[in-house]
């Protein structure tokens, strides 16, 4: 459990938060939920020069906040440095008909593959598969 208390904000990192899988983070305001913040991290796997980190997406794992109107998603991307991402839910379902996924037997999608670049030159980008490959930059998500 990780905590930060600072001029009334809570900032709560609880492993399985309401029964799920996934760490999330709590924000809350004189004891007033704001946001509550799944977490996802990947090890770097190399790509020519530069580094991919791949995440699988369910839409599930905000199902037991649904009430929580500011849904945001926390990518870490792990190598000698610690890079993270702050993404607004909303814009990553937007993405998702341009993610590669995993189907299950009905056709039904399992999770989203959501695959994001650090290049060598510093750019940051995150990978569109659909209809062709296409890299859009994520730079502004990136959390100093």
């Amino acid at each position: 459990m990780f905590a930060v208390n600072h001029n009334r904000v809570a900032v709560t990192l609880a492993s399985g938060f309401h029964g799920s899988r996934l760490p999330y983070i709590k924000h809350t305001v004189d004891f007033k939920l704001l946001a509550v913040l799944p977490i996802v991290s990947s090890k770097m796997y190399p790509e020519g020069e530069n580094e991919k980190y791949w995440f699988g997406y369910r839409a599930s794992c905000f199902e037991k906040i649904a009430d929580c109107s500011n849904q945001r998603f926390i990518f870490i991307c792990r190598n000698q440095t610690t890079t993270v991402f702050d993404i607004p839910r909303s814009y990553i379902d937007e993405l998702t008909p341009f993610f590669n996924n995993s189907s299950d037997d009905e056709g039904n999608v399992k999770h989203y593959h959501i695959v994001i670049h650090k290049m060598l030159d510093g750019k940051v980008t995150m990978l569109l598969s659909k209809p062709t490959l296409k890299r859009i930059d994520i730079s502004e998500y990136l959390v100093e």
